[in-house]
């Protein structure tokens, strides 16, 4: 007796996972941080514009921080600019935005 194991797509679900874990690099994250910050100090008052500041900075190999400031004026402005992107961003960089969101909302 045999039997064979055919598994249709799993090159497919292979390139799909390589694809996701390249797009989530510090320079692609720092371009979404940098996208948000702008579009969140076009539509912020100038007088609070200054006060926002989103970068992606290392913080080891292969690992990386979101920092995040601004004044508590300029935070709904950010929550907008972030969730106005979402649905454009990859994956993995939108599951991070998606937390970034949650900690701001607790502050």
């Amino acid at each position: 007796m045999s039997f064979e194991i055919k598994i249709e797509g799993l090159n497919e679900l292979e390139r799909y996972l390589r694809k996701l874990t390249e797009e989530l690099t510090l320079s692609s994250i720092d371009y979404w941080c940098k996208k948000i910050e702008g579009e969140a100090k076009a539509v912020c008052p100038r007088e609070y514009q200054e006060t926002i500041v989103l970068r992606a900075v290392p913080a080891g190999l292969n690992t990386f921080d979101i920092q995040f400031k601004a004044s508590e004026e300029a935070v709904p402005y950010i929550k907008q600019a972030i969730e106005e992107n979402l649905n454009s961003m990859p994956l993995f960089i939108r599951v991070i935005f998606e937390n970034l969101l949650k900690e701001i909302e607790k502050r």
